[in-house]
């Protein structure tokens, strides 16, 4: 520990600063391992039962091998009674409730999002029939075009349990990361720690979040990356962690390859992540073996086939969908308008159809 603070201080920090969440940071590498497995394996086609063992298992022994590396301050470890005191408490025990409640639906109740019905699951099908992905001729071409991060998860899981029962998982486990990850977040752009604390419990409520903990749906999922990237990215700004850098890079690179839409929050990232561009210099090597991964789970592979196959990088040709049609004034003017009434309707609006 001594050596540490020694380190922490040449480098300008000021106080020793606490260990980075465990939690996100598992799960953002379980993420990006799983969106290059599945290109790899589609590479080679081996998208398959025997290919995805393999992978898991030489990914584990990786793992394995450079745990310390990796994790060089442990994943520290679970207190069963500062847990039952902490859910004694109202916030914690609602939230611990709903997450129940949660879970308990997505178990009970067959998948009913009409995304991942209509072409998520399909698509994940028609690659596994071929053992690759491919591109799949059809009227229509969402199966093709969309961003692929979910799904690159959601496979492995239809391989091993023949089930899309079991794909609510991904959602819960995400759901069950946000509590943390807003806290982190708001007590790193100063928000007071009481403040941090209530707020921790009652975001990750809120309507969109809580309704999709059980469900297959892709936007909570997603939220876990925005938040861990910006949340990564100020805290290697204060604690010079080169690790943290690699794990913001990494969870903005899954943002993007979640969703296409995602890719206008790369903005804020950017604004946290800039400032510790002397981190960079610090390990290269780091960044040799880190970039390849995050190009891999973001959404540049997914922009180059739609290259290929659609001549166009967003898909939005082969779907013919007409976005950015028509005169500039007349976004301005719709999105001027639409944001306001969007945003402006209260938690809870009696008169939201008429508004």
């Amino acid at each position: 520990m001594l050596w540490r603070r020694v380190v922490a201080s040449l480098r300008g920090v000021t106080k020793y600063p606490p260990r980075s969440p465990a939690a996100p940071a598992v799960w953002i590498c379980l993420c990006a391992f799983c969106n290059c497995a599945g290109w790899i394996l589609s590479t080679f086609h081996q998208l398959n039962a025997a290919g995805y063992a393999v992978t898991l298992l030489l990914g584990l022994g990786v793992v394995w091998r450079l745990r310390r590396r990796l994790f060089p301050e442990g994943l520290g470890g679970w207190n069963p009674r500062k847990q039952r005191r902490r859910f004694r408490r109202t916030f914690p025990l609602a939230f611990l409730i709903l997450a129940f409640l949660a879970t308990l639906g997505g178990s009970i109740h067959p998948p009913s999002n009409y995304d991942a019905l209509a072409y998520r699951v399909p698509r994940m099908l028609h690659w596994l029939a071929e053992g690759q992905w491919h591109w799949i001729y059809t009227g229509f071409q969402r199966v093709n075009t969309r961003a692929c991060g979910i799904e690159w998860l959601s496979t492995p899981l239809i391989i091993f349990t023949r089930t899309d029962r079991c794909l609510f998982l991904i959602n819960t486990a995400s759901f069950l990361l946000l509590p943390g990850l807003v806290f982190s977040l708001f007590r790193q752009v100063g928000v007071r720690p009481r403040v941090a604390w209530y707020w921790m419990w009652l975001l990750p409520t809120g309507y969109c979040y809580l309704l999709q903990a059980g469900s297959i749906s892709n936007d909570m999922f997603s939220t876990v990356f925005t938040l861990a990237a910006v949340d990564f990215a100020l805290r290697a700004r204060k604690s010079g962690r080169v690790s943290e850098v690699c794990l913001s890079v990494l969870a903005a690179a899954l943002m993007t390859g979640a969703k296409t839409s995602n890719l206008p929050l790369l903005l804020p990232w950017v604004v946290a992540f800039v400032p510790t561009w002397r981190l960079w210099f610090v390990r290269p090597l780091a960044w040799v073996a880190i970039l390849p991964l995050a190009l891999g789970a973001s959404f540049l592979p997914m922009a180059v086939l739609n290259t290929v196959y659609g001549g166009e990088w967003t898909g939005a040709k082969v779907e013919n969908v007409p976005v950015g049609s028509g005169p500039v004034w007349l976004h301005l003017v719709a999105n001027g308008i639409t944001w306001p009434l969007d945003n402006l309707a209260p938690p809870v609006f009696p008169f939201a159809s008429a508004w």
